[in-house]
């Protein structure tokens, strides 16, 4: 059974905001923290202190159209943006 996620462009955009913004984000992810259900504060939240902080002087669009606007849970109680990311940083990490 292959259990590769399709990532998204938005999620791919937020990644590579992320990459330069802040090189090495992915290695301060905990991937065992609970998800909430918010993709923004899941991964923002832990890389920054602050999802909302990051929002700051950005159109209200941003957080959607890079991946951190997700707070909405699948038919599994996931999110799905949730599942992208971190497949993502496991991707990077070479963990499978």
């Amino acid at each position: 059974m292959n259990d590769t996620i399709e990532i998204s462009p938005e999620v791919q955009r937020g990644v590579d905001w992320l990459d330069n913004q802040t090189p090495g984000w992915d290695k301060d992810i905990d991937l065992l923290t609970p998800d909430m259900g918010d993709a923004g504060s899941w991964v923002l939240g832990q890389v920054y202190g602050d999802f909302y902080e990051c929002l700051v002087g950005k159109p209200l669009t941003w957080a959607e159209t890079h991946g951190f606007n997700g707070s909405w849970l699948d038919s599994t109680g996931s999110c799905p943006l949730i599942a992208q990311w971190r497949q993502m940083i496991v991707s990077r990490r070479g963990q499978s």
